[in-house]
C-alpha cells in the first residue's frame, strides 16, 4: 500500500454538521440526521445551560419524528435514545392531560433535567456507534483498495465510471430507507446479470450514505472492459437512464464522468476516472488514492447510516474477481 492512501484511511476525526433546522427536516434521511445531530449535542452538553432550548427542539423533532419512524425498522444508537425519549415526553403529555407537542416547553425542572441527564447517561453508546462506523469504513476501504488495484492492475485497458444515485428532491418523501433499498437491491441484480449498460462489467463497488439535504445516495463505482467500451461519460448516462426506469422516473443520477467535471479534475491534478490503462502511473495513483478512498469514507460530513430496513441490510458492496479471466494486450 502507498504512502498517500494509508496517509488518507488515518485521517478519520469527527466533522460537524451542516446546519440543521429542526423545523424544517421533510424526509425520513433528512429527519434520522436531525435526531442523530440532537443527541449528540445533547451528549456535548450544549445544552446545560439553555434547558428551554432543549425542549423548544424537541417540540420540533418529535411532530416529524413520529410519521417516519417504522418499528420493524433496525436504528443506530443515537435514534434509539431519541425513541425513549419520545416515551418518556407522551407520558409526561398524558400525565398533565395535555396532547398538543407545544405543551412541552411547559414542562417542570424534573422533567427536563431527567431528559438531559438521561441522554448524557449513554454518551458512551452515541460515541461507540460513530468510533463503529469509522471502523466500518477504514475495513470497507481496505478491502476496496486491494479489489480495484488488483483489478486496474490486471488488465491492460479499463474503463472507470463513477455514478451518484439518488432521488430527486420533490420525491425523497416518498422513499424511506425500504424503499431506496428496493431500488438497489433492482440495481445489484441488473449488475449481476451484466446486460444492457453492464455488458463487459470487470467490477464493480458501491454505498449507501444517509445524507441530510441530498437523502439516501449511493456511490458507485464501475469498471468496464476498455476494449469493449470507450465513453466514460455515455455509459454514464446510460447506467443514469437505468435508475430512472428503476425508480418510475424518481431518480436522479450525477455522471463524474461529464467532460466538464474531467477537465476539472484534470486541472486539479486529480483525473482517475474514464480510459486507464494499466500502464499509466499517474492515472493509476490518482484512481487509487482520490476515486477509491471517496466511496467509503468516514471523514465525509455525518452521512452514516442510521436505519436500516432489515438487520442484514447492507451499505457497502463489491464485485469478487475472477483471476481466470485472460488479461488484456
Amino acid at each position: 500500500m502507498n504512502l498517500m492512501f494509508r496517509e488518507r484511511i488515518q485521517m478519520y476525526q469527527k466533522v460537524p454538521y451542516q446546519n440543521i433546522q429542526y423545523g424544517e427536516l421533510y424526509h425520513e434521511a433528512e429527519v434520522l440526521a436531525g435526531v442523530d445531530h440532537f443527541i449528540q449535542e445533547v451528549c456535548l452538553g450544549s445544552y446545560n445551560l439553555y434547558h428551554q432550548n432543549l425542549m423548544i427542539d424537541l417540540q420540533k423533532l418529535i411532530p416529524s419524528f413520529k410519521p417516519i419512524y417504522n418499528a420493524d425498522f433496525s436504528y443506530c444508537n443515537s435514534v434509539l435514545i431519541f425513541i425513549e425519549v419520545v416515551k418518556t415526553v407522551d407520558y409526561t403529555l398524558r400525565q398533565i392531560q395535555q396532547t398538543d407537542y407545544d405543551s412541552i416547553v411547559y414542562f417542570d425542572e424534573m422533567t427536563v433535567w431527567h431528559i438531559l441527564t438521561y441522554i448524557q447517561s449513554l454518551s458512551g453508546c452515541v460515541k461507540q456507534q460513530l468510533i463503529d462506523y469509522q471502523q466500518r469504513e477504514l475495513k470497507n476501504q481496505l478491502s476496496l483498495f486491494d479489489y480495484t488495484s488488483t483489478l486496474i492492475h490486471h488488465y491492460a485497458r479499463t474503463l472507470v465510471v463513477r455514478v451518484d444515485l439518488s432521488i430527486k428532491k420533490e420525491y425523497q418523501a416518498l422513499y424511506n430507507i425500504h424503499g431506496f433499498n428496493q431500488a438497489l437491491e433492482a440495481l445489484h441484480r441488473r449488475i449481476a446479470d451484466q446486460d444492457t449498460c453492464f455488458r463487459g462489467l470487470h467490477g464493480y463497488a458501491w454505498a449507501l450514505e444517509h445524507g441530510v439535504s441530498k437523502g439516501y445516495h449511493c456511490h458507485l463505482l464501475l469498471m468496464y472492459d476498455g476494449n469493449i467500451h470507450q465513453q466514460g461519460f455515455k455509459m454514464g448516462q446510460w447506467v443514469g437512464e437505468c435508475w430512472e426506469q428503476i425508480t418510475h422516473g424518481c431518480g436522479y443520477i450525477f455522471n463524474c464522468n461529464h467532460p466538464d467535471y474531467m477537465d476539472t479534475y484534470e486541472a486539479m491534478g486529480t483525473l482517475g476516472i474514464d480510459m486507464i490503462h494499466r500502464h499509466d502511473e499517474n492515472k493509476l495513483n490518482n484512481f487509487l488514492n482520490y476515486v477509491v478512498p471517496y466511496l467509503v469514507n468516514a471523514e465525509k460530513e455525518q452521512q452514516h447510516p442510521r436505519v436500516k430496513d432489515k438487520s442484514n441490510m447492507r451499505s457497502f458492496g463489491k464485485g469478487v474477481f475472477d483471476s481466470k479471466k485472460r488479461r488484456g494486450l
